[in-house]
């Protein structure tokens, strides 16, 4: 990387996590209630490039007993109403399965993006038995406008 060079500079900072938070283990019929993780700091707005799960253990996807994660935003000038910014399911055709130790990424929403003073909260809703979600974590990157 040149250090002068903008578009260098520019993807360095982007590739950085804006905020990492963790991920409670929840057993397979056990609904995980939305739950505050994190506020964003100080700065300008940032655009939500990438949203991963860092998988602490393993997790087999099912089209039928799976969960639904979503990630919200609950912004100052709202802070009653949840903003969804990255959502999906455990299904197959979702996150697939997770193997211990590595990033699944999770859908982020078209347009998303974090303000300083934001909480981001998550929730998972089980459909039918659910599955065993491992203790993971979550990390939110931004991208280049």
């Amino acid at each position: 990387m040149n250090g002068n060079y903008l578009p260098d500079v520019a993807n360095a900072v982007v590739s950085q996590e804006i905020k990492s938070f963790a991920f409670p283990a929840t057993a397979a019929t056990a609904d995980l209630a939305e739950v505050q993780v994190g506020t964003v700091g100080p700065g300008a707005s940032i655009a939500l490039g990438s949203v991963q799960i860092c998988t602490g253990g393993t997790l087999t996807a099912n089209n039928s007993n799976y969960y639904t994660i979503t990630i919200n935003k609950r912004t100052a000038a709202a802070p009653g109403t949840a903003v969804p910014i990255a959502t999906g399911t455990t299904q197959i055709t979702g996150t697939g399965s997770w193997a211990a130790f590595t990033a699944v990424a999770l859908p982020v929403v078209s347009g998303a993006f974090v303000s300083p003073g934001d909480v981001i909260t998550i929730a998972a809703v089980h459909t039918a038995s659910g599955v065993a979600i491992p203790a993971s974590t979550v990390e939110l990157f931004g991208k280049l406008n």
